[in-house]
């Protein structure tokens, strides 16, 4: 049920992310906006949680003693709604004014408008936060790292994953694969944020959700 209380806010997603929520394998998603001042020195920070009249909140303490942070997530706290941004276009028809580059083909040739451009009447996935917590982005594991969406195959020896740094064929599927998830999302990481954000090893928000819509706005937020 959605309560009066709650607050909507756009969320960025690259094409292959927003198949991996429209496939039902990305639940998850890791973020450093807000956290830019420690992750000037990720290393020079640690966490505190504290459970605070039913909200978790974080505290960063330098570890010299001399300072202390507390950042505020920029997506929200859990409850909140998430409106999908995603790579688009105006259609122009009554019944399919927008398209989307993820799954429209039938728009083929169009100029796609950046996902930053995106207004709020064109989103068509809409989230809800159900958990929010900070970590080191390395401290990520094999489970969360399938949760965020990475691309599965099957082989004959088991699940294999793809490799989003690969630039060379060498596979039945026509991709490079790993056998381990994490260094799958590692690769993930590196395309879209590059490698030294990986090396340096940055806090991130860990925010994990839940799909209300993949159609446009749900009833209940238009009555909320």
């Amino acid at each position: 049920m959605i309560t009066t209380n709650v607050t909507e806010r756009p969320i960025l997603y690259s094409t292959e992310m927003v198949l991996g929520i429209l496939d039902e394998r990305k639940t998850k998603t890791r973020r450093t906006k807000g956290l830019e001042y420690i992750n000037n020195a990720p290393d020079r920070w640690v966490i505190k949680p504290s459970l605070e009249l039913g909200k978790t909140n974080y505290t960063f303490e330098d570890i010299f003693g001399l300072e202390k942070f507390v950042p505020k997530c920029p997506y929200g706290k859990v409850g909140d709604i998430l409106w999908v941004r995603e790579t688009w276009n105006n259609w122009g028809a009554k019944e399919v004014p927008f398209v989307y580059r993820a799954t429209d083909l039938r728009s083929c040739g169009h100029n796609w408008k950046p996902s930053i451009h995106m207004p709020k009447k064109a989103a068509r996935i809409w989230l809800q936060i159900t958990d929010l917590r900070v970590e080191h982005l390395h401290d990520i594991s094999e489970h969360d790292a399938i949760t965020e969406g990475i691309e599965i195959k099957k082989d004959c020896d088991g699940d294999i994953y793809k490799d989003y740094e690969a630039k060379t064929e060498v596979s039945d599927f026509g991709d490079t694969y790993y056998t381990n998830p994490v260094l799958s999302f590692k690769s993930l990481w590196v395309k879209i944020n590059g490698k030294e954000s990986w090396i340096s090893n940055p806090w991130v928000w860990v925010i994990k959700f839940k799909v209300l819509s993949t159609t446009g706005k749900p009833e209940s937020l238009e009555h909320a």
